[in-house]
């Protein structure tokens, strides 16, 4: 039997991999077409937001990554390496991976101590972490936390977050990882790329008509 969706969130199969990998897949024939057309090269801009990193509370980390799995922990280091926060939050689980306990790993082995590192794999995805950090955020009284995730999912991810400590005061700070490279040039000819920023957007449009972001 299926279980009712809870009002507001989004079907199970539109957060699926294969999701992605049939809009990139079904969009093909109509590459020519959409490449003439600013509205489609310019999308990679509405998935993104950035906030200039400033001092905050927290840095959460986001778990997942797309092609480089270090990417997002390792800017969330340099972040605090740089005395922006006092203390990294990591999170998450998703197709078999324990972002938490990895990204964790990897932070020490990056020079963060064991004080400053806070780690929680039950979130298993981004409006996981999102009510994952906002009671915490509640629970030590933080005013301000950066979220660390990579560029094409910032937009999405930042809003997700921001409607999780609505009415709080609480201020969510948006860091992508990748920002600089975001996005290659011509990402449209590429399967995967479109496949992901299709699906992400796809999403996103989503959430915005439901109310789930």
């Amino acid at each position: 039997m299926n279980r009712p969706r809870r009002p507001g969130s989004l079907p199970r199969h539109l957060l699926s991999r294969g999701f992605s990998l049939g809009l990139g897949v079904l969009s093909a024939p109509f590459l020519p077409a959409l490449a003439r057309s600013r509205w489609f090269r310019c999308l990679p801009e509405r998935l993104v937001r950035t906030t200039p990193p400033t001092a905050a509370d927290l840095i959460h980390v986001l778990g997942g990554a797309r092609e480089q799995p270090h990417l997002r922990v390792d800017h969330g280091v340099s972040l605090f390496q740089r005395g922006l926060a006092p203390r990294l939050l990591l999170t998450g689980t998703g197709f078999g991976i324990d972002w938490a306990e990895r990204n964790s790993r990897r932070a020490r082995e990056l020079g963060v101590p064991d004080h400053a590192l806070l780690a929680d794999a039950s979130p298993r995805s981004t409006r996981g972490e999102a009510r994952f950090l906002s009671a915490l955020a509640r629970r030590e009284n933080l005013r301000s936390v950066m979220v660390v995730t990579e560029a094409f999912h910032a937009e999405r991810a930042t809003r997700l977050f921001e409607r999780a400590v609505r009415g709080t005061g609480i201020r969510i700070l948006s860091c992508p990882a990748d920002l600089a490279a975001f996005p290659p040039p011509g990402w449209w000819q590429d399967l995967q790329t479109r496949s992901l920023l299709l699906g992400e957007a796809a999403r996103l449009l989503l959430a915005r008509a439901t109310g789930d972001a």
